[in-house]
């Protein structure tokens, strides 16, 4: 069976209350359409070898964000990687009808935005050394010329950091998921309930009613 991995660390109680609703409905979702759904955490990560420099490096990029979630996200690309690769999603993402496959290219992002064709690492496939090559980017990111100013604090992230490789070969991307929301977004195979898309509403409803699985 594939299996598809997702990234949840601990944050703070009320985080994890409500982490702990859309894990188990992305679960669901995705294991309705074959697939093998895997949660893993920092442990997962720190079993690669190359842990300590990869989580060393990520402690100096700037975060408007709480720290663990923006070491959540970088840690999640080692932890992957450490499986051997294979398909990840964050656990916003509804599977509605993606049966279960292989990966096709080394690293394939399946979300691109329609109005400005950049990249949301919201479901990616790839091999071991897709994900391998992900992590020793994020690490020789050129953090001063890139990111993003917001509220006067200087930020960096993993989706940041893959936007300014796109026009390196580093992975490939598709069109395959929707934001809440988006056009098409009702027919779509994949759904992304992201903060963005839906701050208007109560987010875990909105994942778990919005469409039937």
């Amino acid at each position: 069976m594939n299996t598809i991995y997702t990234y949840y660390d601990y944050v703070t109680d009320d985080h994890k209350a409500t982490a702990s609703v859309m894990l188990e409905h992305w679960r669901r979702s995705w294991s309705a359409q074959g697939w093998n759904p895997v949660i893993l955490n920092k442990n997962h990560a720190k079993s690669h070898p190359l842990y300590e420099s990869f989580f060393n490096r990520i402690l100096e990029y700037p975060t408007i964000n709480p720290p663990e979630y923006e070491q959540a996200c970088y840690l999640r690309w080692l932890a992957v990687a450490e499986q051997g690769g294979g398909f990840m999603s964050d656990y916003d993402v509804v599977n509605y009808s993606w049966r279960a496959r292989e990966p096709t290219a080394k690293m394939l992002l399946y979300e691109v935005h329609p109005d400005d064709e950049l990249i949301t690492p919201s479901v990616v496939g790839g091999t071991e050394s897709g994900f391998q090559n992900v992590c020793a980017a994020i690490c020789a990111a050129p953090i001063q010329n890139l990111g993003q100013i917001l509220n006067d604090q200087h930020h960096v992230s993993d989706m940041l950091i893959l936007q300014h490789y796109a026009a390196t070969g580093l992975y490939a991307a598709t069109r395959t998921v929707r934001q809440y929301g988006e056009d098409g977004w009702e027919h779509a195979p994949l759904v992304h309930y992201s903060h963005g898309s839906t701050v208007m509403t109560d987010r875990v409803n909105c994942m778990k009613t919005a469409r039937s699985l």
